[in-house]
């Protein structure tokens, strides 16, 4: 799976199959807290569900103060435990 980060943030074209690959691609920066996220894969049941969070992260990202975004991503990994750890 290919995966191209926000336009005008700066991320080029990525190959990644896990979440904590996806995430870096989106974000540039590693999650806060891992959770292992590395060994998630993107195609799992979990990992559809971590992939839209992340989108939905990243599109907003885009729109707030660039301040901001480090609470946005915070919300992102927040989200991501809920699924990941149940």
């Amino acid at each position: 799976m290919t995966i191209e980060g926000p336009s005008g943030q700066g991320f080029s074209k990525f190959q990644g199959p896990t979440i904590r690959d996806y995430f870096v691609a989106m974000f540039a920066c590693l999650p806060a807290r891992d959770l292992d996220l590395g060994m998630l894969p993107m195609d799992s049941a979990c990992g559809e569900d971590c992939l839209k969070v992340i989108d939905a992260g990243a599109a907003l990202v885009r729109v707030v103060d660039p301040a901001s975004k480090r609470a946005v991503i915070k919300v992102v990994e927040d989200a991501i435990a809920i699924y990941w750890i149940g």
